[in-house]
C-alpha cells in the first residue's frame, strides 16, 4: 500500500519523510514532514492545518500542525513540520470554570464528552474496554483545582477506574485496558526457518532495579504519613500493598498518596504500581517493514502480540506500550516497543500475589495480638 499525506484533507506530495508514532503513557501522538528545497513562501502547509496520514485508504494519524522550522542557506534548505494529536488542547488546556465541580454522577465517558465540549474540541470519545467501564458512574471527587489540565484531571478519573485514555487514528480519545485486544501479528526472529522472520532488528533490556519486591502505598490519613502530625487520624492502618516475586526480597517501595483513597483504592493503585515498573523493567524493541497484520488490520497501541525470539529465548505474549513509524527513500520502518502481558494490567490481582498480602496482613494482626 502507497503512503499519502493530507492537508486540510487536499492531497500534499512535496515531503521527503515523515514519522509518526504513539504510548499508552502519553495521552497524545506525536508527527513530522520533512520538506527540502522549498522556500517557506511556497509551502502550502501553515500552522493549526489538519494533517492526515495515510496508508492506502487508511488513515494512520491525524492531528494539527503546531510548529515549522527553516533551516538552510543559498544551497539548500529542510522544513520541518511537526505536531501533535487534537487531544494535544486537552494536555494544554485547563479546565473551564464550569465543569470544574460538576454536579450529580455522571460517567468517565460523559466526563471526558463535557470536558471536550467546554473547550470547543472535535473530536469523539470511544470506550474499548471489554466491559464497558467508561459507562459507569465515576465514584472519584469530580472537581478540578485552579489551573488543572483537562487531560491531567481527566486521567486521575480514569486511573480511579484503572483505564488508560490514548488516541486513535482519527485523534479521538479512546478509553480501553492494555492486553483486551490482539493482533493475528506475530514478531519472528527465528535461527532456523528464517522464511518466516519478519523482525529486521530487535533488543531487549532488562533492569532490576525498576522492580521492588514490595510496594506499599499509604493513604493520606495512615499511620506514618506524617512525622509531624498530631492527628488521632494518623494512627488508622490505611494502606494498600502488592508484590513483584521477579524482585529481591530485599526490595521495599512506599510511597504517599497524593489525595484521599479508600483502601481498595490503595491496593489498586499498588498493583498499579507494581505493573507499571514491570513494564519499565522489562522493555523488547524490534523493528518492522510494515504497519499492517497478516489480515491488513493496523497495528494497534496495547494489543497482546506474539514473540517467537529464539536468539534471546523470548516465546509468549506482550503489549505493544509504542510504536514509531517512519518513512523516507529507504522505505517504511515500524519500531515498536513492547512491555510483558502483565505490564499494564491494573485490574486483575494475580493469586499469588493475593496471597502473599492475606498472608502479611495475618502475620501483622497475630503480632498485634501478642504484643498487647
Amino acid at each position: 500500500m502507497k503512503w499519502s499525506v493530507m492537508v486540510n484533507n487536499a492531497i500534499y506530495d512535496k515531503w521527503e519523510s515523515f514519522r509518526f508514532g504513539r504510548s499508552i503513557e502519553s495521552n497524545c501522538g506525536r508527527f513530522s514532514l520533512t520538506v527540502t528545497n522549498t522556500f517557506p513562501i511556497d509551502l502550502p502547509v501553515r500552522g493549526n492545518d489538519e494533517i492526515k496520514i495515510m496508508l492506502g485508504d487508511n488513515i494512520v494519524f491525524t492531528g494539527w500542525v503546531n510548529k515549522l522550522s527553516d533551516k538552510g542557506s543559498l544551497d539548500g534548505s529542510t522544513i520541518e513540520i511537526s505536531g501533535e494529536d487534537k487531544t494535544c488542547d486537552l494536555i494544554d488546556s485547563c479546565v473551564p470554570d464550569k465543569v470544574k465541580n460538576t454536579k450529580g454522577s455522571l460517567t468517565l465517558k460523559q466526563m471526558c464528552e463535557l470536558v471536550i465540549s467546554s473547550i470547543g474540541l472535535d473530536i469523539k470519545v470511544i470506550d474499548l474496554t471489554q466491559d464497558k467501564i467508561g459507562d459507569k458512574k465515576v465514584t472519584a471527587q469530580k472537581t478540578a483545582d485552579v489551573g488543572e489540565r483537562c487531560m491531567a484531571f481527566l486521567t486521575k478519573l480514569a486511573t480511579k477506574l484503572q483505564v488508560w485514555l490514548v488516541t486513535d487514528e482519527d485523534s479521538n480519545l479512546v478509553i480501553m485496558r492494555a492486553g483486551e485486544q490482539e493482533t493475528d501479528l506475530s514478531l519472528n526472529y527465528l535461527l532456523q526457518g528464517t522464511k518466516i522472520n519478519n523482525v529486521l532488528g530487535a533488543s531487549f533490556d532488562i533492569d532490576l532495579r525498576k522492580l521492588f519486591n514490595q510496594v506499599k502505598i499509604r493513604g493520606q490519613k495512615s499511620l506514618g504519613f506524617s512525622a509531624t502530625s498530631d492527628n488521632a487520624a494518623d494512627f488508622i492502618d490505611l494502606t494498600g500493598q502488592h508484590f513483584d516475586l521477579d524482585a529481591r526480597e530485599s526490595r521495599y517501595l512506599e510511597i504517599k498518596a497524593k489525595e484521599n483513597m479508600t483502601g481498595k483504592e490503595l491496593q489498586q493503585r499498588a498493583v498499579d504500581e507494581v505493573n507499571y515498573r514491570k513494564a519499565q523493567a522489562y522493555v523488547y524493541d524490534c523493528t518492522l517493514a510494515s504497519f499492517l497484520t497478516p489480515s491488513n488490520q493496523l497495528i494497534k497501541l496495547g494489543q497482546l502480540i506474539q514473540i517467537n525470539d529464539e536468539r534471546r529465548d523470548i516465546a509468549g505474549k506482550f503489549i505493544i506500550k509504542s510504536f514509531d513509524v517512519d518513512f523516507d527513500l529507504d522505505g517504511t520502518k515500524v519500531n515498536l516497543s513492547l512491555a510483558p502481558k502483565e505490564a499494564y494490567q491494573v485490574v486483575d490481582i494475580d493469586a499469588k500475589y493475593e496471597k502473599l498480602c492475606s498472608k502479611t496482613k495475618k502475620v501483622k494482626k497475630s503480632g498485634k495480638k501478642n504484643g498487647s
